[in-house]
């Protein structure tokens, strides 16, 4: 599924729990976390709900712990990790456990400039 598709659904309401950017068009990356963040949490309930992680600086361990928990006064909360290509093999197998049973209240949006797809 391409990002239009996947942006398609999500405003008609479907919202997968877990989304895979990447590529080097950081503008197009950030517009359309900021919209589906407009969709997926309210603003009254933002501060509680909708977490930035960069990867360089937080272990895949408080990223899981986080995606893992539910929402505060709301039905949904939003999880956004960037750059994961920067996390070392033992993090990328952490949230491989994750992703095989995500939350599903969580959307969990992760994105990458380069992806090794051998991992």
């Amino acid at each position: 599924m391409d990002v239009y598709q996947a942006f398609q659904e999500i405003q008609a309401g479907t919202i997968r729990p877990i989304y895979f950017l990447y590529g080097d068009e950081r503008y197009f990356m950030d517009r359309w976390i900021r919209a589906v963040a407009e969709k997926v949490v309210a603003p009254e309930t933002r501060d509680f709900n909708y977490d930035l992680f960069y990867a360089e600086e937080t272990e895949a361990e408080r990223v899981v712990q986080v995606a893992s928990s539910f929402p505060l006064m709301a039905d949904r909360r939003m999880v956004v990790v960037r750059s994961i290509q920067k996390w070392p093999a033992s993090d990328k197998n952490r949230l491989r456990a994750y992703v095989q049973s995500p939350l599903g209240s969580t959307c969990l949006v992760l994105t990458a400039e380069e992806v090794d797809l051998r991992q």
